[in-house]
């Protein structure tokens, strides 16, 4: 068996593999610019992609919305009785529709004024009546520090002034206190009675309109939704999902309890192409800017 040249095998090694490295260089400088260049194809396809998938989620929203608006309208026809004339007239039952409750009192679209509501409460909700919400604000956090409350009065509390923070623009705040509301009806220390079902149902739509502000549309909807069967928040509640479709998808839902049945002649055949009838105008949102703020 001959002898074996070490140093030589080692140099021709080296030989070899720096040869190697030369020609693979340029391979290596090729593949890393052409996978920065399939990584700048893939960015743009992805928001292409992530483009397509919200007007997607826009059209979801908006089908949801006419969804809703149709299941509606279909059980509010069978429960309404024919009369001898064939006329369709509702029964103001409360327990059956909520539209057919007593005209609740709104302040600024945002508080609803329960019955239920102590003394306190009363007071901080006429200042803010009066056009003094921050009188009312400072009216209630004297009242929630100075007295033991109930879970159900600190419930009422907190959702209060959530809806002062939001009148005040202070809409992380009352996003904060719309958190602690919703910590007490998660895990009550004792029991909320009858009212609990408003409580929810106002937390909920108080959180919609905040997220209205905050361009989360689907997610405004869906609070909407959970509050829509809250006696006494139903109309409201509609007329905020029909500004959150209008927000969210820039087409003007069809809303057959707030629009006229049947096209209107217009007085002004000029204005339309075939000169017969204009099309129906919504009402629940007329007047109504960007993110359901009153004009």
């Amino acid at each position: 068996m001959g002898h074996l040249n070490l140093p030589k095998i080692v140099m021709r090694f080296r030989k070899k593999r720096r040869r190697s490295k030369e020609t693979q260089e340029p391979t290596h400088h090729f593949t890393i610019a052409k996978l920065q260049a399939q990584s700048t194809m893939y960015q743009h396809d992805l928001e292409d992609v992530r483009e397509e998938t919200m007007q997607l989620k826009k059209q979801v929203a908006e089908s949801d919305w006419l969804l809703c608006l149709a299941q509606t309208r279909l059980q509010n026809l069978k429960r309404l009785p024919v009369t001898e004339v064939g006329e369709n007239r509702p029964s103001c039952n409360a327990s059956i529709s909520p539209r057919c409750n007593p005209v609740p009192v709104w302040i600024d679209e945002i508080w609803l004024c329960f019955e239920a509501n102590d003394a306190s409460l009363k007071a901080a909700e006429r200042h803010w009546q009066h056009q003094a919400p921050r009188v009312a604000l400072e009216v209630i956090l004297k009242a929630i520090q100075g007295s033991h409350l109930s879970t159900f009065e600190q419930i009422r509390r907190h959702l209060f002034v959530a809806a002062l923070q939001f009148t005040l623009e202070r809409y992380s705040e009352s996003m904060q206190c719309l958190a602690m509301a919703f910590g007490l009806l998660d895990h009550p220390s004792e029991p909320h009675g009858d009212h609990s079902r408003e409580l929810v149902g106002l937390a909920y739509y108080i959180q919609g309109r905040n997220l209205m502000v905050a361009g989360e549309f689907e997610a405004a909807y869906v609070s909407f939704s959970r509050a829509q069967s809250t006696p006494g928040l139903y109309r409201m509640v509609r007329k905020y999902q029909g500004v959150v479709v209008i927000d969210s998808t820039g087409a003007v839902p069809y809303d057959p309890a707030s629009v006229r049945s049947l096209p209107q002649p217009c007085l002004n055949t000029s204005d339309t192409k075939d000169g017969s009838m204009c099309p129906p105008v919504p009402e629940s949102v007329s007047g109504y800017t960007m993110q359901g703020r009153p004009v």
